[in-house]
């Protein structure tokens, strides 16, 4: 006897799920604030923040208008192009991936958190970017602790000390002039993963300081006799 065939799952159409209400959502304050008009139903099906807001007990839900004054329009732009396409649409410079993900992670939007990460990786491999000290202090500016976003911006930033040559925007002066009040948590969570090197062989990634010629703790210079070898 023939097996039954599973019923295929229909799909509602785009138009269902967009829904009919419009919502209004002015971003930001002064003269830089804009004004975004959305999907009621479409918002409130990706983020639980807008559907408290837009079908709960708030005046938000009675207006369908909601003000954000301390978040950023590129920021609420950005997300709402993924919130329509559900991707996170390749970007042409670093700030924009960061005001994205410092939106979903204040929203707790998990998959577009994820979906912006993706991107970002993807991009520094394609340009061959590591985050230099100014993204290091907007990235702990915008995170919090135990953001996945400065998971990476650190590890890139151990990665950065190890390997990049002492010049530049590298260069040991440059990174200890920081001066955001996160300078402290990014040189300790860098400090922390330089210690957690497990070198192979068992071999010191760096050399044990005992062990070097003593000349190299004398006064006398590099390319001078040692006074205190007995001839």
């Amino acid at each position: 006897m023939p097996s039954e065939m599973a019923t295929p799952s229909i799909q509602a159409p785009f138009g269902q799920i967009l829904g009919t209400d419009i919502a209004t959502i002015t971003v930001g304050s002064g003269p830089t604030a804009r004004t975004f008009k959305v999907h009621t139903d479409l918002i409130c099906s990706k983020v639980p923040f807008f559907k408290a807001m837009f079908k709960g007990n708030f005046k938000e839900a009675a207006t369908q208008t909601a003000t954000l004054p301390e978040d950023d329009p590129l920021a609420f732009e950005l997300f709402l192009g993924w919130v329509y396409r559900d991707t996170v649409n390749k970007l042409s410079h670093m700030t924009p991936y960061l005001k994205l993900f410092g939106f979903a992670e204040k929203y707790t939007v998990v998959t577009l958190m994820d979906n912006t990460m993706d991107a970002l990786v993807a991009a520094f491999k394609e340009k061959n970017y590591l985050f230099h000290q100014v993204y290091m202090e907007e990235i702990y500016q915008i995170t919090h602790e135990s953001s996945k976003m400065r998971v990476f911006a650190s590890r890139c930033f151990a990665f950065a000390l190890m390997t990049c040559p002492d010049t530049g925007i590298w260069s040991t002066t440059t990174l200890m002039s920081m001066t955001s009040t996160h300078r402290d948590e990014i040189l300790v969570d860098s400090l922390r993963l330089i210690r957690a090197l497990k070198p192979e062989n068992k071999i010191s990634l760096f050399p044990d300081p005992r062990s070097a010629p003593l000349c190299d703790y004398h006064q006398h210079g590099k390319d001078e006799v040692c006074p205190y070898i007995k001839v």
